[in-house]
């Protein structure tokens, strides 16, 4: 598998053609609205800007001016936004190739190269599995794993909009509503809260999920949604602790303040446990 792809990755890049010739020219004042379809209100006002020429700007500042410091911007949500590459929308929406980033990565020989390979590679490997195993976007990996978990509307709504009441979930909730996007290690946090805290199927978590990412890759994020859910019966079982998680990724609580907006005034000391205030004392 790992000299098909690096077969596949070390080939010579195609040049972009010239022009491409439509089948159909559709002026653009014809295209309906969202509005017209009936669509709802798109919220996710933080949304980076779409397109090749986006992606290949973007690539190029994350190769010039971050790649050394990636793998320490993995895990924190206040260092992922401006640390990690977020390149992914444009590989999932063929702005950018998996091969053309890779050989442009490995020309930097910068420090996080490795690092972000490796993570291309993987990104591969998951797609891959899904395209030998597509039940897996539907049924668990694991047949004994199957209806173990109940559907609670409340619970996943809440949980959807960041009103659980646990503050740096709902900020990593919040903030993904709101960028379409956030790191990995906080994705798998959500998931793993949804499924083990609030007993959530991994089927209906997994779809609001979907909905929400920018970048969903199908063959990545439904094996993810079953890994972080414990339904594979062949990984380790990961129950993230999110207040650990808080306190190890935002220890001052400044990404909480910034999506949770009515814990702003409450001292570092409560922000992430606020129920450990005595309003009597």
């Amino acid at each position: 598998m790992v000299s098909k792809w690096e077969q596949h990755i070390s080939q010579e890049i195609i040049n972009d053609p010239r022009r491409v010739n439509y089948f159909i020219d559709i002026p653009s004042h014809s295209l309906p609205s969202s509005k017209s379809l009936k669509l709802n209100l798109d919220k996710c006002s933080h949304r980076i800007q779409g397109g090749r020429k986006q992606g290949l700007h973007r690539l190029d500042e994350f190769l010039k001016y971050k790649i050394d410091n990636y793998h320490y911007s993995l895990s924190s949500p206040l260092k992922a936004f401006d640390g990690c590459s977020r390149l992914s929308p444009y590989l999932t929406w063929g702005c950018l190739s998996i091969r053309e980033v890779v050989q442009a990565i490995r020309k930097t020989k910068k420090r996080g190269s490795r690092a972000i390979d490796s993570r291309l590679n993987w990104h591969c490997h998951f797609i891959q599995k899904l395209e030998s195993e597509p039940e897996l976007e539907n049924r668990e990996y694991h047949p004994y794993m199957s209806g173990i978990r109940q559907s609670n509307q409340i619970f996943l709504e809440a949980w959807s909009q960041g009103q659980t009441g646990i503050p740096f979930i709902d900020a990593c909730m919040r903030s993904l509503n709101s960028h379409g996007w956030i790191n990995f290690r906080m994705r798998a946090m959500l998931m793993s809260f949804a499924s083990y805290q609030l007993w959530l199927p991994w089927q209906e978590s997994g779809l609001f999920l979907a909905r929400k990412f920018i970048d969903y890759e199908p063959g990545i994020h439904w094996t993810q949604c079953q890994m972080q859910s414990g339904t594979t019966a062949i990984n380790t079982i990961r129950i993230y602790n999110p207040i650990k998680q808080g306190y190890d990724h935002d220890p001052e609580g400044i990404f909480i303040r910034t999506w949770v907006k009515e814990l702003q005034c409450l001292p570092s000391k409560f922000i992430h446990e606020p129920w450990k205030i005595n309003l009597f004392r």
